[in-house]
């Protein structure tokens, strides 16, 4: 909602910054979520705390259980677990994919390959997807090579990228490549902003 004050007749206005007002309306939907890791304290904790959010957890043999449900799930998130071959039907999110019992694998969008210990951030894309994040001061440990001609990497470092998105299939995707709890990034202002 955008609110606007307009001064009448011949009175000045001393203040312009503020004839302008906006605010947000609730329209009190829930957004739910699935977060299917063995536990990720940062991931739950951020969806505790952001509203209009319900998060569940499950773990990755809790998953095809639940594709049986009819609760409808607006985002999943994979963290630390192998990605399905066939991406869930919401929009979704993947930290730290892990390959099946091959090194190098196709999974579902991705190409998952090694870890690389070279993650010194060499090129930010030039994005508003990226642009209020400062990744100067972000530090992650390790990360893994993940590639996707579906999806564009947006941060990259020395050895690989490290967040790609784009869509895939008419669903909205995100890949960040390695472990939260091996990198700052939770500890940072950018983790919500992210």
């Amino acid at each position: 909602v955008e609110a606007r004050f307009e001064p009448t007749g011949e009175t000045e206005d001393f203040l312009a910054v503020d004839n302008k007002a906006w605010g947000l309306v609730d329209d009190q939907k829930t957004t739910n979520v699935l977060l299917v890791s063995d536990g990720n304290l940062f991931l739950e904790r951020l969806f505790t705390v952001l509203p209009g959010y319900e998060l569940t957890r499950v773990t990755e043999t809790d998953l095809n259980g639940l594709a049986e449900s009819d609760q409808i799930i607006d985002l999943y998130i994979f963290d630390g677990v192998p990605v399905p071959d066939s991406l869930p039907p919401g929009n979704v999110m993947i930290f730290d994919p892990q390959p099946g019992s091959e090194i190098t694998q196709q999974s579902g969008p991705l190409q998952i390959g090694d870890v690389f210990p070279e993650t010194t951030i060499v090129r930010v894309a030039d994005d508003p997807r990226v642009g209020d994040v400062d990744w100067s001061n972000i530090h992650i440990a390790q990360a893994r090579a993940v590639t996707s001609p579906a999806l564009e990497s947006l941060v990259e470092a020395e050895g690989g990228n490290l967040l790609l998105t784009g869509e895939f299939d008419g669903r909205k995707v995100a890949v960040f490549p390695f472990d939260l709890a091996k990198s700052d990034l939770p500890l940072q202002i950018a983790f919500p902003i992210v």
